[in-house]
């Protein structure tokens, strides 16, 4: 009998943890959504296709998730998590910050496409708002205010880029995020000395370092 893999049965399991197993139905699921995503709008998405593609039970399904939005959402929370890894690697070795960033997202172009063809510009900036409150508690409406409105303008530049088939190069784009958002950087590093925080992509802008944890 022959017929197209789960993602469970491409990764060859044979014993897991109950930690493990619980990681790699979360993993088989976000795969199995994002290769669904290619030929199909989220909302004609059912569970029993989702879990049947991923080669996981509903149970599991249910265990992990309370709806396949969930499922889109921790996917693309990962997704925007690897990134600022990127992004803060940069940082510390004191480069551009915004061209990991482009060249990730250019290298990853199928998951990019698949989040502007779902149209969840909304969830995008739903998680950002939410990373940033949990990175700085303290953090004044202003300087929030400021963050939202420098991850948009790079978003919206990083989505119109995609829109016309990435005709400039990423050094090119990367280059015109930075010039841009330069002056919203230097006053939201201005206005964070004080509080107390995490390091992110903020923390660092033409020279000046802030790492206060």
């Amino acid at each position: 009998m022959t017929g197209q893999k789960t993602e469970l049965e491409k990764r060859k399991i044979v014993r897991l943890s109950n930690k493990e197993a619980n990681r790699l139905t979360k993993e088989c699921l976000i795969t199995a959504l994002m290769e669904l995503l290619k030929s199909k709008e989220l909302d004609r998405i059912t569970v029993a296709e989702l879990t049947r593609k991923a080669g996981v039970s509903r149970t599991a399904f249910y265990s992990n998730y309370d709806s396949i939005q969930d499922v889109l959402h921790e996917g693309v929370y990962e997704f925007l998590s690897r990134l600022n890894d990127q992004v803060l690697n940069a940082i510390n070795h004191k480069s551009n910050m915004f061209f990991p960033l482009i060249r990730g997202m250019q290298e990853q172009s199928d998951i990019v496409k698949l989040l502007m063809k779902s149209n969840i510009e909304q969830t995008i900036l739903d998680l950002t708002g939410d990373y940033i409150r949990a990175s700085y508690p303290d953090i004044d409406r202003r300087t929030y205010y400021l963050i939202i409105g420098t991850a948009g303008l790079v978003r919206n530049i990083v989505f119109e880029w995609f829109g016309s088939g990435c005709r400039e190069s990423a050094v090119e784009i990367s280059g015109m995020c930075d010039e841009l958002t330069r002056p919203l950087r230097a006053e939201v590093i201005e206005q964070m000395r004080f509080m107390k925080k995490r390091p992110s992509i903020f923390s660092e802008t033409d020279g000046v370092r802030n790492t206060e944890l």
